[in-house]
C-alpha cells in the first residue's frame, strides 16, 4: 500500500504533500485499527463496558479503516482539506452504523442468512451495544438470564434463546436500531454540502446498503 502511495509521487502524478498526507492517514489508521482489535478482545473479558467504550472500540476497529479509505481517495482525487474532512466524517459515522447493524443482525437474522449461528456473539461474550444496554436496563431476573448465556461457551441453545428474548424485551435491540439511525443521519449530513453527483449518489447508496442489509 505504501509503495502504491509513493509511485504517483515519484512519477509526478501526485504532489509530495499529498503523498505525505496519504501516508500519514494510513499510518494513523494502522495504529488505531490495532488498538481497536485489542479492545474488542479485551472488552469480551471484562465486566462492565459502557456505551462510550463500545463506540470508541468500533470506531477504532471499523470506522478507522472506512475513514482512511475515504480520506486517501479524496486526497488522491485532489480534494481540499475541508472535503477530506467531510468525507472522513461521513466514513467514520457510516462505519459505526455498519458495526451496530452487524451486531443487530447477530441476534435477529437467521443462521442461513447470517452465515453463522445466530446468538454466537452472545455465546462468545461480545460486548455489543445491545448487550450493554440490555444489562443496563434488565431486571435482576433478566440479568440472571443474560449471565447464564453471555460468554458461556457451553451454554445450552435454550439459554441462548432466552438471553436473546431478553435483548428484545429490554428494548436493547430497538435502542441499537435508533443509535444506528442517528449515525446514519450524521453520515448523510457530513456530505450534504457536496453538489449532487454520481459519486455522491454512490456513497449514499453504499450507506443505505450498510444500514439496511440482511447479512
Amino acid at each position: 500500500v505504501y509503495s502504491a502511495m509513493l509511485e504517483p509521487g515519484s512519477s509526478g502524478k501526485l504532489s509530495k504533500e499529498r503523498v505525505v498526507s496519504c501516508i500519514e492517514s494510513l499510518t494513523n489508521a494502522a495504529i488505531i485499527l490495532s488498538e481497536g482489535q485489542a479492545l474488542d478482545t479485551l472488552q469480551s473479558n471484562v465486566g462492565d463496558v459502557s456505551e462510550e467504550d463500545y463506540i470508541y472500540m468500533v470506531g477504532s476497529k471499523t470506522s478507522a479503516l472506512f475513514r482512511t479509505c475515504a480520506e486517501v481517495g479524496c486526497i488522491v482525487g485532489g480534494g481540499s482539506e475541508e472535503e477530506v474532512s467531510r468525507l472522513g466524517s461521513f466514513a467514520w459515522d457510516a462505519g459505526i452504523a455498519f458495526q451496530i447493524v452487524d451486531d443487530i443482525l447477530g441476534v435477529t437474522a437467521d443462521d442461513a442468512t447470517l452465515g453463522k449461528p445466530v446468538g454466537s456473539d452472545v455465546r462468545e461474550g461480545k460486548k455489543t451495544l445491545i448487550t450493554i444496554k440490555a444489562l443496563e436496563d434488565a431486571s435482576p431476573e433478566e440479568r440472571k438470564t443474560l449471565e447464564r448465556a453471555l460468554g458461556v461457551q457451553d451454554a445450552s441453545t435454550s439459554d441462548i434463546d432466552e438471553a436473546m428474548k431478553v435483548l428484545a424485551s429490554t428494548g436493547a435491540i430497538a435502542y441499537a436500531e435508533k443509535v444506528a439511525a442517528e449515525y446514519t443521519e450524521n453520515a448523510m449530513s457530513a456530505i450534504a454540502a457536496f453538489p449532487d453527483s454520481e459519486a455522491k449518489r454512490d456513497l449514499l447508496e453504499l450507506l443505505e446498503y450498510f444500514t439496511k442489509r440482511s447479512y
